[in-house]
């Protein structure tokens, strides 16, 4: 009896397979999306963690220094004075072929790093001792790299390779391998001897870093202390919490749009399941009338989604894996574009993923539906009720007043990013409360109007109103779905486009020179110095009016880092600078006063500064104070930069090489002579060719906005996907709204409509219920776009923007709906009449 009863219920999707469709893209989107989002924010996360902790091994703090390299001899003092375990070393960036693709070189004192021992393989050295007398005396240098390089290039133990570097090329000898079992975490990464590191990359008693391995705080004070000015030491795992900052607001990002994609699938599950419910009143109530009980009835519509919930999140969960992998390496460039290059590249699906995803799948869907389950199993002879009371429609009137209340004062009244996406969830929410009462008050007030010629057309206007309240319950779920996923791409998409012109337009100010300078390095490597004979020789050239020249250093304030940069800021440069507020005249001539600086906007904002406030810096002669004079506009930095006159830095600091300029011509016309002029100049003491790399204020836009662009490529594509899906549930709503008045168009064919009437009046009514949804979506997207732009735009980053609307935007993304709303309309026009009346 079980069995045949269940069958029962099942036979109906095979009569109506659309709607099985519309259930299975409904739950499978929703747990693809969040599969993918997942996957992509875990495994970022972790491999950032991982090449991080791989670099420094089990070293619990390290020493650098503020201007990029340590001298060897603070090593050797640190080690006679401290009883420490120490490692030396040099990190730099390093191709194995000229246009390939970037390694991080790692090069340490296998003595003192000895994890990497345990990690190399070498099958034609048995002695560890032996391998490491190999490992230092090699020549060409040894290097040891991932397996799975060498499996990828064909190469074996004892191969010669080349190194290229920004200047030169070596040879090295591929000495060994690291094992199976930590390859993959090794990924692009190189190990040499730093002995021979130092020789190769002319480096001679310089350092990177210094590792040290340290559990006493007392010892860790006292090396505190005992450090120069110009040396930081900071846990290793400052650099973990640094990278989990870095990814928290992108991650946050991510994560309300998988929340909305989940949320719209469980709209299109709700649609469809109701609408399923509803056909089937007839066999229900048959169903009653031979004695099966509410609650079995009830168990097994649950079961019937439950079925169907598992196949749809299996196929969401593979679907998700297979797309998470595919952009993962976007993602993962993206990343490091903005923050750097990591030598991990792993991607594993890691259980709490999957838990999450199933839990969402299977349980999420029943939640949503159990109540019209268990009120459809009690249907007996009355039919179920479509449209909303007032009572209803009062309190839907209360509680998006009520949320939009909240949402407001807790937007305005908080400081948290957390706080921040609340208020807006609380705004979408309270706002798409009051769309069921706008629904019926426009078909109340559109019923009113008299229509001409009021004979035929007055009856299927008349209809087309009171059809649209009797569905109203339907209609309206579906037009919260739509509305809110519409909402929130227009605002996305009005954000984006607002970040992307301001960016635009900063960089045409900020980047008022006409050549910019300095040596080109790979990576996150130290900066290079300019030679002093190439800046003699371009600064008495006659066709160049001012030279803009940069030294910079990382500084410590309130525990907290930042990029010092001192100029001598020439009146061009001056006058490319934008500020959030006074006069730039007075400021500039504050800047150039004892004791003042500026600041950018994050930093302004990450340490609650004002213009006229202090900021107390550690500096070699202790913690000094410095006046803010300005805050200028930047957002090429989220954690904030300095601007300090090169006489109030030599105050302080010891000066600094000058590591880039920004050239000023008299004639701009003249730009192209004077870089080849630059190029011919570009040698060092030892008459070699330098590798500067020399750009246009052109190239770095265009460099810029590409980095821009891919940047915002991911959420771009989500948010494209979030409307497809909304896309989707709207039409399969209206397509079952169809489907339900099978019996109302055969009596309209028996009263005298032709087929073409009732063809226009079922499309003009799903076009009506997509233009209303376009219109209400367009003040809340607006609405949501000031609030990303002023709220979570500045507390994540620190970057205020104008809110730019373009009604390009928004209209691509309400011409993409409406044209998935056309293509349900073709379902009308395409069922012949005979099937209808068949029907």
């Amino acid at each position: 009896m079980s069995y045949l009863l269940f069958v029962a219920l099942l036979r109906h999707y095979r009569f109506h397979p659309w709607q099985l469709f519309f259930i299975l893209i409904g739950i499978s989107s929703a747990t693809c999306l969040l599969t993918t989002i997942d996957l992509l924010i875990k495994n970022s996360q972790e491999n950032f963690s991982i090449a991080a902790k791989q670099l420094s091994g089990p070293a619990t703090h390290h020493i650098t220094s503020t201007t990029g390299w340590l001298s060897e001899q603070l090593y050797t003092e640190l080690t006679q004075r401290f009883s420490v375990t120490a490692s030396p070393v040099i990190q730099a960036s390093v191709k194995l072929a000229k246009n390939g693709e970037l390694y991080t070189l790692l090069a340490v004192d296998l003595f003192k790093a000895v994890h990497f021992q345990s990690y190399a393989t070498n099958s034609q050295t048995h002695s560890t001792t032996a391998f490491l007398l190999d490992f230092i005396q090699s020549s060409p240098p040894a290097v040891i790299i991932a397996q799975q390089h060498i499996n990828q290039h064909h190469w074996q133990i004892g191969d010669q390779l080349t190194l290229f570097t920004e200047n030169n090329q070596f040879p090295v000898t591929l000495i060994a391998a690291f094992n199976q079992e930590v390859s993959e975490l090794f990924d692009h990464l190189l190990v040499m001897d730093i002995g021979q590191a130092q020789q190769l990359l002319n480096v001679p008693g310089k350092l990177s870093r210094i590792d040290l391995t340290i559990h006493q705080t007392e010892q860790l004070n006292a090396i505190r202390q005992w450090l120069p000015s110009s040396y930081q030491l900071a846990a290793s795992n400052e650099i973990t919490s640094q990278l989990g900052q870095m990814s928290e607001a992108l991650s946050i990002n991510l994560s309300a749009l998988a929340l909305l994609v989940v949320t719209t699938g469980f709209f299109i599950v709700f649609n469809t399941v109701r609408f399923a419910l509803l056909q089937r009143h007839q066999l229900l109530t048959q169903l009653t009338q031979l004695g099966i009980t509410t609650q079995q009835k009830t168990l097994f519509l649950l079961l019937e989604v439950v079925c169907i919930a598992v196949i749809a999140t299996l196929l969401g969960i593979l679907s998700g894996i297979l797309i998470s992998s595919e952009i993962q390496q976007i993602a993962q460039q993206t990343t490091s574009n903005l923050y750097g290059i990591t030598p991990v590249i792993l991607f594993h699906v890691p259980a709490p993923t999957l838990i999450k995803a199933v839990t969402i799948g299977i349980f999420g869907p029943l939640a949503v539906i159990s109540v019209d389950c268990w009120q459809a199993s009690r249907y007996s002879t009355q039919h179920p009720r479509l449209q909303w009371q007032p009572s209803q429609l009062l309190g839907f009137v209360l509680l998006g007043g009520i949320t939009l209340t909240v949402s407001i004062c807790v937007f305005y009244f908080t400081t948290g990013l957390t706080h921040c996406f609340i208020a807006i969830g609380g705004l979408l929410l309270g706002y798409a409360a009051w769309l069921p009462v706008v629904n019926w008050l426009t078909a109340q007030l559109a019923s009113k109007i008299k229509p001409w010629p009021a004979q035929l057309k007055g009856i299927l206007w008349q209809y087309f109103w009171q059809d649209n309240q009797r569905h109203s319950i339907t209609t309206s779920i579906a037009m919260m779905a739509l509305v809110i996923a519409l909402a929130t791409a227009i605002g996305i998409g009005i954000m984006i486009d607002s970040f992307r012109l301001t960016v635009a337009n900063w960089l045409e100010h900020r980047l008022s020179a006409h050549i910019y300078l300095k040596q080109e390095v790979w990576g996150q490597q130290p900066v290079k110095p300019l030679p002093d004979k190439l800046l003699q020789r371009i600064t008495k050239h006659p066709a160049i009016a001012h030279i803009a020249h940069f030294q910079s250093r990382q500084v410590n304030s309130q525990d907290q880092l930042f990029r010092l940069t001192s100029s001598n800021a020439p009146p061009p440069m001056q006058q490319g600078y934008l500020f959030t507020g006074g006069n730039p005249n007075q400021i500039w001539q504050n800047w150039q006063q004892p004791n003042q600086l500026l600041i950018s906007e994050p930093l302004a904002h990450r340490l609650n500064l004002k213009q006229h406030s202090q900021l107390a810096i550690n500096t070699p002669n202790g913690i000094q104070t410095f006046r803010v004079a300005g805050i200028y506009y930047d957002y090429a930095s989220e954690y904030g930069r300095a601007l300090i006159s090169k006489t109030n830095y030599q105050r302080y600091w010891p000066v600094l090489p000058i590591t880039s300029i920004a050239v000023y011509l008299i004639n701009p016309a003249q730009q192209q002579a004077i870089i080849q002029l630059i190029n011919q100049l570009a040698v060092d003491e030892n008459n070699n060719s330098l590798n500067l790399a020399i750009t246009t204020p052109e190239q770095l836009k265009q460099r810029s906005l590409a980095i821009f662009d891919q940047t915002f490529l991911v959420t771009n594509g989500l948010r494209t996907i979030a409307i497809i899906i909304a896309a989707i549930g709207m039409a399969s709503t209206l397509m079952a709204l169809q489907l339900s008045r099978a019996n109302e168009v055969t009596l309209l064919h028996q009263l005298g409509f032709t087929h073409w009437q009732i063809n226009c009046f079922q499309v003009s009514q799903m076009l009506w219920f997509g233009c209303l949804c376009c219109l209400l979506a367009l003040p809340v997207g607006y609405w949501l776009s000031h609030w990303l732009i002023t709220g979570v735009n500045i507390r994540a980053f620190g970057w205020s923007m104008p809110l730019l609307f373009r009604w390009a935007t928004s209209l691509s993304t309400l011409g993409f709906t409406l044209a998935a709303i056309g293509v349900a309309c073709l379902y009308p026009l395409l069922r012949p009449p005979q099937s209808i009346i068949k029907s």
